[in-house]
Parts: structure tokens; sequence; C-alpha cells
């Protein structure tokens, strides 16, 4: 379990610092140690950037390495877990914004092989590669290009880095290294350690979405969902921003979903279940049925009840109340646009349907992970 004694860390800012250790730790073992964090990613940087380039990348990780985490409040050990790292920067070291900004710069001038001032898709690339990113660039590009000019300019390149290392709170920063973080976990850390995955079926970033989306249904945050907080809770927050026929809709859709995926013969009808019990029960359900069919048609339904004007597409406002529903805190306008790929300002049935089915069923990280928007 992860500690954050002093309570500097918003839940959020902890799951995405644990998904930079995760890129630095390369052996997966666990610790990261100076050879990871400055030896290895040099070597990446030399595979996409020249030769000085990447020397200029070794200085930078050298430097980041020894002042966070290899110093006096770590007693200067040469490797380290996640927990012994957080603890390093609760230790309150005297780092500024000026300074976090200046190193945002460094970075930019190393990418920035033309030497204009802006990344083009190529050159941000490269800096995705650096840290081992595997999800689509063009994807993470575009949520970084805030004004959609197609180049991510200086500015915009600080304040997502700045974002996010800085900022406690979900944001389209959070893209910038690597895949999508799209929300916060009542326990970020500990259901990776418990979690089973016996039939194999379910990749580890699935499963971390997962659990984002049953704790937007788990209400009370008792680790615990039932029947009343799938159904009747979703229910109630739908006839808030919908008319009372639609909301039924909700009800209907949402009592369905239930009962086909987590309360079934596989758990025996349980009126309430953890996150390990609905994971299993999904193992058993993808046996049975066909998953993306069946998601497809739940796609339908959600999006007919939120398309309020019949005409086959969801304006922001539209989406806004989607959101609502699913008790999104985030900036709706960013969710959005992340799900709107063609950029022409609505999110339509392929749009919606496309998305909707990729959450559910893609095992690797895409723009979807953010449909259902994002709590802190």
């Amino acid at each position: 379990m992860v500690k954050n004694p002093k309570g500097n860390f918003s839940v959020h800012w902890v799951s995405k610092y644990k998904e930079f250790f995760d890129i630095m730790d390369v052996d997966g073992n666990g610790k990261v140690n100076e050879d990871e964090f400055v030896d290895s990613t040099s070597e990446r940087a030399q595979q996409v950037l020249p030769s000085w380039r990447a020397m200029a990348v070794n200085g930078i990780l050298y430097s980041a390495f020894h002042l966070w985490w290899l110093n006096e409040n770590t007693i200067y050990p040469k490797s380290f877990t996640f927990q012994e790292m957080l603890l390093s920067e609760e230790a309150e070291i005297p780092i500024t914004r000026e300074e976090i900004v200046k190193n945002a710069k460094d970075w930019l001038n190393v990418l920035d092989l033309d030497c204009d001032g802006r990344l083009m898709v190529d050159e941000y690339a490269n800096f995705l590669t650096i840290f081992r990113n595997t999800a689509k660039v063009q994807d993470i590009f575009d949520v970084i290009d805030w004004n959609e000019d197609g180049v991510i300019d200086t500015n915009e390149f600080i304040d997502a880095f700045v974002g996010y290392w800085a900022e406690q709170k979900a944001s389209s920063s959070d893209v910038l290294f690597v895949e999508f973080i799209s929300g916060e976990f009542a326990e970020p850390i500990a259901f990776e350690e418990i979690l089973r995955n016996p039939k194999g079926n379910f990749s580890a970033h699935w499963i971390f979405k997962y659990k984002q989306f049953f704790d937007i249904m788990d209400v009370d945050e008792n680790g615990r969902l039932t029947e009343e907080e799938c159904i009747d809770l979703t229910t109630e927050r739908a006839q808030q921003v919908l008319p009372s026929w639609r909301a039924m809709a909700v009800n209907g859709i949402s009592s369905s979903a239930y009962y086909l995926w987590w309360s079934n013969e596989y758990n025996n009808y349980s009126k309430s279940i953890t996150f390990e019990e609905m994971l299993w029960a999904d193992e058993d359900e993808l046996t049975n049925i066909s998953l993306r069919e069946e998601t497809v048609k739940f796609a339908y339904d959600w999006f007919g009840a939120f398309d309020l004007d019949c005409d086959s597409k969801l304006m922001v406002d539209e989406y806004y109340n989607f959101l609502t529903v699913f008790r999104n805190t985030a900036k709706a306008q960013y969710i959005f646009d992340a799900t709107d790929w063609n950029k022409d300002g609505v999110i339509d049935t392929n749009e919606f349907i496309d998305a909707f089915e990729d959450y559910f069923v893609g095992q690797e990280p895409s723009a979807s992970d953010l449909i259902f928007g994002a709590r802190y």
C-alpha cells in the first residue's frame, strides 16, 4: 500500500506518478536504479536522436535522478521502490515552478531537431519513444496540441510539462509521456498487487481503466458495487439532466448491464461485488457471450438516450449530460475533444460507438480511455 503521510499529493497525482515510475522500471522488478533511469533511457535516445542530443538527454536525466531521488532524503540508494520514491518527494525538496519550466525548455530544445521552437509529430514521437510509449502517437500529440494547429509550440509543451509534474488534478497534460490517465483510484496501487487474471484475458492497462469505471460506480467508496449504486443512483443523476423518459432509458440500460455482467450465475446473483469479483465474473462471461456485439448494442443505447434532438450526433452540451451521469468532474471540453476524433465539433454515432467499444474491449491505451470522463 502506498502511503502519503503528509497529504501533499492527490490520489490522481500518485496514480500518474506510479505510471511514470513503471515507465522507468524497465525490468519490471518494482525498483528503479540509476542504470534504468539514466543509462537505458539515454540508449533509447541514441536510437532516435543525433548523438550530441542524446548526450543532452543523458545530462538532463542524470541531474533529475540525483536531484529528486538519489539524495540525502533517500540516503543515496542505488535503487528504490515507488514507495521510497514517493517519500523522497514528500521531503519537500525546494523545487520551484520556474525550475520545472527550465527542465521543460531543456527537453523541448533537445527534441526540436530543426530549431524552430516547435515540435512536429515525428519530433514528438522521438520523445515518446524515449519514454517507452506504445500507444498511438497521433492521439497523444493531438491532446497536447491544445490549439489544434498541427504543432506543439513552446507554450503548449511547457504548460503540459508543468501540468504533468505540478498539477494534482486530472488534465490533458496527463498524456505527456505516455498513455492516458483518465481518473483516480480509491486505492491506486494496491489493486495491482491483489488482482488475479487467471485466464489471461485482460491486459494490465485494461484492468487499470476498468478499475476506474468501478470507482465511478462505487459512490460510497467502500470497495463494493451495489445494485442501488449501479442502477438507482445512476438513474437519479440521469433525472437531473435528461427528460424523465430518457432517464428511464438510462435505468433500463444500467439494469441490463448490471445483470448481464456483474450480478449473474457466475457470482450467485450477488447484490454487491468487489472489483476482483467483478473481474472474475467478466472472465467467465467472456466465454459465454459475444463481448463486442453486446458492447456495441449498449453503445447504441447510450447514444440514443443522450441524443436529445435525434440528429445522430452529440454536441458538447449533450455529451456533458452523459459525463454528468458518470460523475465526471474534469473539464468536459477536453473529454469531448478526445472522443471527437475527426475534430468536426460533434461526436457522431461512429465516433461514440468506436470509443465505447474500444473502452470495454480494447486492451491497449487510446483516446477512448477518456470516454466516461475523470474524477478527482
